[in-house]
C-alpha cells in the first residue's frame, strides 16, 4: 500500500484543477472532444509540462510524486466532474 503525503496531495489535487481551467481557453475544442481519462493523457501532459518546474521550483519541500498523483486527480476530476460517480 502507498502511503501519500496528504498534504502534498492536496495540493496537487488544487494545482490540477487551476491547471485545468487555466488551460481551458487554450484545450476547449480539446476538452470537449475527450470521452475518457486515457483520451486526456494527451493534454494532461502538456499542461504538467508547462508547469513542472514552477511546481518544483515553489513546492520543493514536498514530495513531486504525491503533488503529481494529486495533481493528476485535480485535474480530472474538474475536467471529467462526475467521474467520482461512475
Amino acid at each position: 500500500m502507498i502511503m501519500l503525503d496528504n498534504f502534498a496531495f492536496e495540493i496537487g489535487v488544487k494545482l490540477g484543477k487551476t491547471s485545468y481551467h487555466r488551460n481551458k481557453p487554450f484545450y476547449q475544442d480539446m476538452y470537449n472532444k475527450l470521452e475518457t481519462e486515457n483520451d486526456a493523457l494527451e493534454v494532461m501532459a502538456n499542461c504538467w509540462l508547462a508547469e513542472e518546474d514552477q511546481v518544483r521550483l515553489i513546492y520543493d519541500n514536498y514530495d513531486i510524486i504525491d503533488l503529481r498523483i494529486g495533481w493528476s486527480k485535480g485535474f480530472l476530476d474538474a475536467l471529467f466532474p462526475m467521474r467520482d460517480l461512475c
